[in-house]
C-alpha cells in the first residue's frame, strides 16, 4: 500500500524536527566543552590549514595546503 501524500509529508516533517533537535543537542554539548577546554596553539606554518583530527584527548593533527601536516 502506498502512503498518502499527507502521511509522507508528516513523516518528512517529523524526521526534520528530529534531525534539528539532534544537531542542537550536539552543538550545545560540544560548544560547552570547547568554551573551557581548548587552548590556542601556534601552527608554525604560513599555509592554510583545512582540517584537524584527534587520536585522543591531547594528541591531534592538522592538515592543509601543500601537503602540510
Amino acid at each position: 500500500m502506498i502512503p498518502s501524500v499527507q502521511v509522507r509529508r508528516m513523516t518528512l516533517v517529523f524526521a526534520m524536527v528530529a534531525l534539528m533537535l539532534a544537531l542542537l543537542a550536539g552543538l550545545s554539548s560540544s560548544a560547552a566543552y570547547a568554551a573551557g577546554a581548548w587552548t590556542a596553539q601556534t601552527s608554525g606554518t604560513t599555509n592554510v590549514l583545512w582540517s584537524v583530527t584527534f587520536a585522543d584527548t591531547t594528541h591531534g593533527w592538522a592538515v592543509g595546503d601543500g601537503g602540510t601536516i
